[in-house]
């Protein structure tokens, strides 16, 4: 079985924790490309992490960069002590803040499929099963990646967890945002994922109440271990 580390960094800003992705993944990066020359006996394993955190309030563009879905300029997002971050993912624009468990996966594609559109999937069941547990059906929407509650609705639909990944030489890096007990007011500052007609939603407002956030962290990385077959440490 393989082993993930796993690194809980709490409430932070965006900056620490994007830092500590990157320099993760370009680790196994450089793993990958020590390797290539050496005997199989040689080669040095790469590890696998997750990367667990809850970031001050953030705007995210995806790796195009484009603000076309912004509804605020970086001015006044600055007045609402709101910061705009660019980064090198998939999708587009998207929020991050407090009451948002953000799972990054730093993995090696090559001991989980080899392949990018299957772990995309697998991070959408690990998701999917994790909100089972709290009595929450979420869905996938064929070609919108997230989990979404009634897909099926078109006058009801919601997006309860974004999903964007960035790979190279398959390494993942980047993931999921879940929002437990997320301030979904700020969402009027953007058009998630460029789709106006689709609503936005949190655990706590389906169920109606307070949901603990390390209860969350618990029921994910169980989730994490039984989708990936892997032991989180």
């Amino acid at each position: 079985m393989r082993t993930v580390h796993l690194h809980d960094l709490g409430l932070t800003d965006h900056v620490t924790a994007y830092e500590l992705n990157m320099r993760l993944y370009r680790e196994m990066l450089d793993r990958k490309t020590a390797n290539h020359d050496l005997s199989d006996e040689a080669k040095i394993p790469t590890q696998d992490h997750v990367v667990l955190c809850e970031v001050a309030p953030t705007i995210t563009t995806g790796e195009e960069g484009s603000t076309e879905f912004l509804l605020r300029s970086p001015e006044e997002l600055s007045d609402l002590g709101i910061t705009l971050f660019r980064t090198g993912r998939g999708g587009d624009i998207s929020f991050h803040g407090p009451g948002q468990l953000l799972c990054s996966g730093i993995f090696d594609l090559e001991h989980h499929g080899h392949s990018l559109v299957g772990y995309i999937h697998q991070l959408e069941q690990v998701m999917i099963d994790l909100l089972l547990t709290y009595g929450i059906q979420g869905s996938r929407i064929h070609k919108m990646n997230g989990v979404w509650l009634d897909a099926d609705d078109p006058t009801r639909i919601r997006k309860i967890c974004t999903l964007g990944v960035q790979a190279e030489r398959w390494v993942t890096v980047q993931g999921l945002g879940l929002n437990v007990s997320t301030d979904l007011s700020y969402y009027q500052h953007i058009v998630l994922c460029g789709m106006a007609d689709k609503g936005i939603t949190s655990m706590e407002k389906e169920l109606g109440r307070a949901v603990d956030m390390n209860e969350v962290k618990q029921r994910l990385i169980a989730s994490i271990e039984t989708v990936y077959g892997v032991s989180v440490v």
